[in-house]
């Protein structure tokens, strides 16, 4: 300290002259006491470093990266300034569209023959001439895609649109195609949703959580709706409710030009929620109401959840149909550990339940022409479930699951083919090793409630017979199957690649046996059955080979290559092929 403030080496003893803080004396004797300090001591605050605001912040310019030698280095753009947009002002766009091409094929097999009794599988000219005539291809090809399209602060904070569409380019549609898809009798352009929503448009007061969205969308209720109109959501306090009003979006619905008179439905429909969240005041449960009316219908359903303890949460729903109970569900999740997991739920369907959706046809009209796949009337079911998962030694997955369903008998003189009851069982396993390869399996075995007939029915060759079984005997008796799996992933939006194998045995109950005499009639073919219980079993396998691809932080690849064996059922083909190659690119 004393050395910071005096220097006496720059002046020599008794002058004064130096340039050090000390002075001598006449005496020679040196003052060592502080004259004059380097810094004056004040107590001051400290000020705050100024504010950059936007208008005075400089564009940062980042530096180019590196040459990459395996990319172009005209594929990187130039980047010059960077200007610093006003978000909350100019508006956000977002957009998604994924191309695909698709190839599906089934090689005919000279094996089977078709409904008229013709050969497909022979390479001579009269079966080529026969499946140009019907209509047959091996092999169909076409385009298909998905449009999205979202914006955000249309002119004022809160005003948003979104739109989502479908299509597919087909050059040639076959009269019989490979592998029929839903597709083919439908519009090539499907728009399935576009609307406009304000959301949080009043930044303060009641009207802060209101929520208004009008156009085409789907609503989700007792039922889901797609509807063209309009839905608004206001929450606060516990409390939210909502309501909506439209006409109902048909679904693969065509006009067909011999039934002009033959309309969609496109009828009315309105519907509201009511969600009192009673947690506000520490009642550990949550109450929602909906409801949803279409062509003088109605439908409603109470939900109740109750979170009984940290670990345990029970969820229980009543659905009614014209004021009358139509199906029940509970839920019990619980958590035994933090590995491990149980799920147990069951509901009850009553005969008034829907079969299809809300478009209910009355029960009361069984002969009337149906616009969708009759089955006959809807059975009460009880159906239960439970799944018990998982995770051993840190990276094995285990999952256990087991359920069954109960149908009621059919009363006198009805006929139904929906599902009968059934018992099942089943697990996974999945392996991860090193957290990049994961190796897993799965197997699933279930029996129906059906039946082989008492006395079995003869087929006879060349006579036609009635085929008079009852509903019992007509389906499956049993099914097991099982897959493994191996895939790659290099994390998330990098490079992932699976394989998978599957094989599936069922027993069908038994329609009709042969009657193992040869053909009675001159010059006939005799016996081609190779077994004397006709369609027992069905036995079929199949692969799949995908591969997924982030080529940057915007574009997607991916391809999958579907294969199935032959299918003992469809012996005119050696079996089905499908390969599908996509991209998406988000802007």
């Amino acid at each position: 300290m004393i050395a910071a403030l005096v220097d006496t080496s720059a002046a020599e003893p008794g002058t004064g002259t130096g340039t050090g803080t000390g002075t001598g004396r006449e005496d020679g004797v040196i003052d060592l006491r502080a004259k004059e300090l380097p810094f004056v001591a004040r107590m001051t605050m400290r000020a705050k470093p100024p504010v950059r605001t936007a208008q005075a912040a400089r564009p940062v310019i980042p530096r180019a990266p590196a040459d990459d030698p395996l990319t172009f280095a005209a594929s990187r753009p130039a980047v010059t300034a960077l200007a610093e947009p006003e978000d909350d002002i100019l508006p956000t766009m977002r957009a998604q569209l994924v191309l695909g091409f698709a190839v599906d094929g089934a090689e005919p097999s000279p094996k089977g023959l078709t409904l008229a009794g013709n050969q497909i599988g022979t390479g001579d000219a009269g079966d080529d001439a026969y499946r140009s005539r019907i209509g047959y291809a091996r092999a169909r090809a076409y385009a298909f895609g998905d449009a999205f399209l979202g914006v955000d602060r249309i002119v004022v904070p809160g005003l948003s649109a979104y739109l989502a569409s479908q299509f597919r380019i087909v050059p040639t549609l076959p009269t019989f195609a490979p592998v029929p898809t839903a597709w083919d009798s439908t519009a090539d352009f499907q728009f399935r949703a576009g609307w406009a929503e304000a959301d949080g448009v009043f930044e303060r007061g009641p009207l802060s959580t209101l929520v208004v969205r009008g156009g085409r969308q789907h609503v989700y209720g007792p039922v889901t709706a797609h509807i063209d109109g309009l839905w608004l959501s206001w929450s606060g306090k516990g409390l939210r409710m909502s309501a909506f009003a439209g006409a109902r979006v048909p679904a693969w619905w065509a006009y067909n030009a011999d039934y002009p008179d033959l309309r969609s439905q496109r009828g009315a429909v309105t519907g509201g929620e009511l969600t009192v969240d009673m947690r506000r005041f520490e009642l550990p449960f949550v109450l929602r109401l909906r409801a949803l009316a279409f062509e003088n219908h109605g439908h409603a359903d109470a939900t109740f959840d109750w979170n009984a303890r940290k670990d345990l949460l029970a969820t229980g729903t009543v659905r009614t149909f014209d004021g009358a109970i139509a199906h029940e569900s509970v839920t019990l999740r619980y958590r035994l550990s933090e590995e491990t997991r149980l799920v147990v739920d069951g509901n009850y369907r009553h005969r008034r339940d829907m079969i299809w959706d809300y478009a209910f046809r009355d029960p009361e009209e069984p002969y009337v022409a149906r616009r969708y796949l009759d089955r006959g009337p809807s059975l009460p079911r009880a159906t239960a479930r439970a799944r018990a998962g998982t995770v051993l030694l840190s990276n094995i997955d285990l999952l256990l699951h087991g359920g069954f369903a109960v149908d009621t008998r059919l009363e006198g003189g009805e006929v139904s083919y929906h599902s009968a009851g059934w018992l099942e069982a089943g697990s996974a396993l999945e392996i991860r090793v090193r957290r990049a390869i994961i190796f897993g399996a799965q197997g699933l075995w279930r029996t129906y409630r059906h039946r082989d007939p008492d006395a079995p029915v003869i087929d006879v060759e060349n006579v036609v017979q009635p085929l008079d079984l009852p509903v019992r005997h007509v389906g499956e008796r049993n099914m097991v199957e099982g897959g493994v799996v191996a895939r790659f992933s290099g994390g998330a939006r990098k490079f992932s690649a699976a394989v998978e194998v599957f094989v599936r045995r069922t027993r069908w109950a038994e329609l009709y046996r042969d009657d193992g005499t040869p053909d009675p009639q001159d010059g006939g073919a005799g016996d081609i059955e190779e077994d004397l219980v006709l369609g027992e079993f069905d036995l079929r396998g199949g692969g799949r080979v995908s591969f997924d691809a982030w080529v940057t932080q915007r574009l997607r690849l991916r391809a999958e290559y579907d294969l199935s064996s032959a299918l003992d059922w469809a012996p005119e083909i050696r079996g089905l092929k499908s390969l599908r190659i996509l991209a998406e690119g988000q802007f």
